[in-house]
């Protein structure tokens, strides 16, 4: 399977890392819908020409859009979502700009997919909306076949995951989701090969099922057709599509098929982990000494090796004193405790934040600082862009921008610097 997701942008694109920060606590929720979703009290678009948003606490970046969850437990969202144009309005264009998604409010985070979105509520629902191919939305919407053939489903408004009380954070993948559960549990819906549960019946797959054999989790990341869960005490997990070892096997890597882990399997060589991202065919996670090891496919440095290739889990030379971390569709970046934030990586659109668009595909395999960001509290990657939110609530984004998933108003040319969205 071709990794590059210059020439993939049309398929499946990045197994964006969903925004794993959300609300320590939940305010109101609001009052429910009709159709079981938290609604917002305040009932705006809030675009450009609308009110004023409130202020950013987290964000989400997919594939080549981006959502934000704001002080009021609102989202608003920018960028290519034309899977979701009638959720905005039926024949406006695609926001260039944060616009908040109506009717939805009591929103304690947000996760962003390659075509999918999902929020989780205070109350443990959640909801998602975009592509429903592989029943990732978790509603019991998948594809269907005609006399056409295959034909792939959308789910145009957010749509309640069914089943679904007790989620404490999701995160959503190329083609399927995952919730952690209040009780450590993990629900994955969507793609079979990706959700870690060997014998589950042939139809179940487009709601949530239990993974089994993983308990007490603190964290779950969902990426290309793989998914990976941390717990506390016991070596990092993964499985589902070993693309260019991601689950951590290189020696699986090259074969067509690839091969498939069914079932959780631990990454072999790993210390104890404090967070972990997926990417595009790559894993990154935060080491509790506050540094980080990745392994995977490497073309352009994103696992920080020099050597193209699959690579075994290596630590990332020079990087340490790491607070948070997040990893695209073929670059990473990681947030220090002081604020500063450093990528590596493809720079093949500017997501590096370097001022430069590299023109050579050589990529940057040494972590490299973002110049003149500071006070940053959170970095997103997405499939080539990249966004930092500062403690002031501000977000500054950079990178690939063909369809304004930026959110500076327009779509147009790479932008390699960090610049602050309009809000």
């Amino acid at each position: 399977m071709d990794l590059d997701p210059r020439r993939r942008r049309a398929a499946v694109r990045i197994a964006a890392v969903a925004a794993s920060f959300f609300l320590a606590a939940a305010q109101s929720c609001g009052g429910r819908a009709s159709n079981g979703i938290p609604g917002d009290a305040g009932g705006d678009t809030g675009d450009s020409g609308g009110p004023t948003l409130a202020a950013a606490r987290a964000i989400a970046l997919g594939g080549d859009h981006a959502c934000a969850l704001l002080s009021d437990q609102t989202v608003a969202c920018w960028g290519n979502l034309d899977l979701v144009d009638p959720f905005f309005e039926a024949g406006a264009p695609e926001p260039r700009s944060p616009t908040r998604v109506p009717a939805l409010g009591g929103i304690t985070q947000v996760a962003a997919g390659s075509l999918d979105t999902c929020v989780v509520f205070g109350d443990g629902g959640a909801a998602c909306w975009g592509d429903a191919t592989y029943g990732q939305i978790g509603n019991g919407t998948g594809y269907v076949l005609d006399d056409s053939g295959f034909v792939g489903q959308t789910q145009d408004t957010p749509a309640p995951v069914s089943g679904l009380g007790n989620a404490r954070m999701s995160s959503v993948g190329a083609s399927h989701a995952c919730a952690l559960l209040a009780d450590g549990s993990i629900a994955c819906w969507g793609d079979y090969l990706a959700l870690g549960i060997p014998l589950l019946e042939a139809g179940a797959n487009v709601r949530p099922a239990i993974v089994p054999g993983i308990a007490h989790a603190a964290e779950v990341a969902a990426g290309l057709g793989a998914t990976c869960a941390r717990v506390p005490g016991e070596p990092l997990w993964c499985w589902g599509q070993d693309l260019g070892g991601q689950i951590g096997d290189v020696s699986a890597d090259g074969g067509v098929p690839q091969r498939v882990q069914l079932s959780p399997k631990a990454v072999p060589g790993l210390p104890p982990a404090a967070q972990v991202a997926m990417g595009q065919g790559f894993v990154c996670a935060v080491m509790q000494d506050t540094t980080v090891w990745c392994w995977g496919s490497d073309r352009w440095g994103e696992t920080g090796s020099s050597t193209p290739g699959s690579q075994p889990p290596h630590p990332v030379p020079g990087l340490t004193g790491v607070a948070q971390l997040a990893a695209g569709g073929s670059h990473a970046c990681a947030t220090l405790q002081d604020g500063s934030v450093k990528c590596w990586g493809d720079n093949g659109h500017g997501q590096l934040g370097l001022g430069m668009v590299d023109t050579t595909d050589a990529g940057v395999a040494v972590p490299t600082s973002v110049p003149g960001l500071t006070d940053v509290d959170q970095v997103a990657a997405g499939d080539t862009h990249t966004c930092a939110l500062l403690h002031d609530g501000a977000v500054l984004c950079w990178g690939g921008n063909s369809v304004g998933q930026l959110g500076l108003g327009s779509a147009g040319p790479d932008v390699p610097t960090p610049t602050r969205i309009p809000w």
